[in-house]
């Protein structure tokens, strides 16, 4: 299996965070954040001019010969004297900024003002006029805004013959398509056979059938049936979509068809939707992943548009937190037994059960840094070795995959379970992140009372308790 994909939305997104200057020259927050700023732009200049000093000459001699090299070695030289003069200077202006904001910002943070890191300035956080102005936002009215559009490349293969078109014709593309295209399609066709969706579906048509007991007893019997060809039919689409999306397989199989593929490890076809895709049993809690938000993109749309997405995405928790909130009454029986029901929803699904549990740590967490308790400092440290931990993971699975990628004596199976693990370690980054922002919303939110965020942090206690309790 191929995680090229998965590289890529992090390179993406760092891509479109770049600046339009070489040196750092934004409102700094404070004193920590403009010495970082600072000291980045100071060892950015004196890296930029050594590198010029070396570079430049060796481009213009390279391509205008011996009659660049006066011109090259002139612009080396001049490069490797004013940046780090202008990286010394913008760091220094930086450091100085970053001091003379510190008082303001310690201010500010007292009085329940947050740092907007775009607009760069303190303010109140209202979570309606957040709401009112991004959910209501499109996709064409923000990328008006984008200044340099990044795009997908979806380049294909070009295969002049494929010994069995198996695989292709299960997730209806042709044997020359990308990658990209690969995926996209798995992503459509999963969706629809996914067995979720079937049970739904059933319920639904039961609900609406009880006049006649008969009939519906006929109708469950076919619908029983549907359900088995559908499922069948979601594993082949899962086999199909692991078998074609790693390119040394997919290689494999387009000279030899099956019998060249050696029996590679197939991840079970429902755990590898729930950790690509999520579920719909636990989306209420989690949104739409990044992964399944990455896909979904066109490849004529900037891939800036993720961005505006994981915006609406921690609104809509947000949103959802606050309704499951409503339920929420200290040292009630009913309030307890409603939580225990909602974690009772999710079944006894393995993966589901590390998401609850996660989600449920996250709301302590969040909730007793907000509210300055003796234990705020322990948890803040308890969550940055986590995540630090959780990072760690994910970078040692990416090079566990990188040095079976290039050995010539590739292990199929271990190379799919280290995958497995990255894909793993990477949806509980982005799960943790996103719902630590949604907290973050709902807590700091200044378009309630001071006792309704109390509140709201005291109910997301009692709710990640009963959650993250593992009986």
């Amino acid at each position: 299996m191929n995680i090229d994909d998965i590289i890529k939305i992090n390179g993406k997104l760092k891509d479109c965070e770049k600046k339009s200057s070489f040196f750092t020259i934004k409102n700094p927050r404070d004193i920590i954040n403009g010495t970082y700023h600072g000291l980045g732009n100071i060892t950015k200049g004196f890296i930029g001019g050594i590198t010029g000093l070396v570079a430049i000459p060796y481009i213009h001699i390279k391509n205008k010969g011996s009659l660049g090299i006066f011109k090259g070695l002139g612009l080396g030289f001049t490069s490797s004297i004013s940046l780090p003069i202008i990286g010394t200077l913008t760091g220094t202006y930086q450091i100085v900024r970053g001091i003379i904001n510190t008082p303001n910002a310690i201010l500010s943070s007292w009085y329940g003002k947050i740092w907007d890191s775009e607009k760069r300035q303190w303010e109140y956080f209202n979570l309606n006029d957040e709401k009112q102005y991004y959910l209501n936002l499109s996709d064409e009215d923000f990328l008006k805004n984008i200044k340099n559009p990044i795009f997908i490349s979806d380049k294909g293969t070009q295969n002049s013959k494929t010994f069995d078109t198996k695989y292709y014709d299960l997730l209806k593309i042709s044997p020359n398509s990308s990658e990209r295209e690969i995926k996209k399609a798995y992503y459509k066709l999963a969706k629809i056979y996914h067995p979720d969706k079937n049970i739904n579906k059933n319920i639904n048509k039961n609900i609406n059938n009880n006049k006649n007991i008969n009939k519906n007893i006929n109708k469950n019997i076919n619908n029983n049936k549907n359900d088995n060809k559908n499922d069948n039919k979601f594993k082949q689409i899962s086999e199909a979509y692991q078998i074609l999306s790693d390119p040394k397989i997919r290689e494999c199989y387009d000279k030899k068809g099956v019998d060249g593929i050696n029996n590679p490890l197939i991840i079970d076809s429902t755990y590898l939707y729930s950790i690509l895709f999520g579920n719909d049993k636990i989306r209420f809690y989690i949104g739409e992943l990044l992964f399944s938000m990455y896909i979904s993109i066109d490849k004529n749309i900037p891939v800036q548009i993720l961005k505006l997405r994981q915006k609406k995405r921690e609104l809509i928790i947000a949103c959802n937190l606050i309704d499951l909130l409503e339920h929420y009454k200290k040292d009630d029986d009913k309030s307890n037994k409603y939580y225990i029901q909602c974690k009772k929803k999710l079944g006894e699904n393995f993966l589901n059960k590390i998401i609850i549990k996660l989600i449920g740590i996250i709301y302590i967490e969040s909730s007793k840094i907000y509210l300055g308790n003796l234990d705020k400092f322990t948890v803040k440290i308890n969550r940055f070795k986590r995540n630090i931990l959780n990072k760690i993971k994910f970078t040692a699975s990416l090079i566990s995959i990188s040095k079976l990628k290039n050995n010539d004596n590739d292990n199929d199976n271990c190379k799919t379970k280290n995958v497995l693990d990255l894909l793993t370690n990477m949806m509980i980054l982005d799960i943790e992140s996103t719902i630590q922002n949604s907290c973050f919303k709902i807590l700091n939110d200044h378009s309630v009372s001071n006792d309704i965020r109390k509140m709201r942090a005291k109910g997301l206690i009692y709710i990640g308790e009963i959650f993250s309790n593992t009986e």
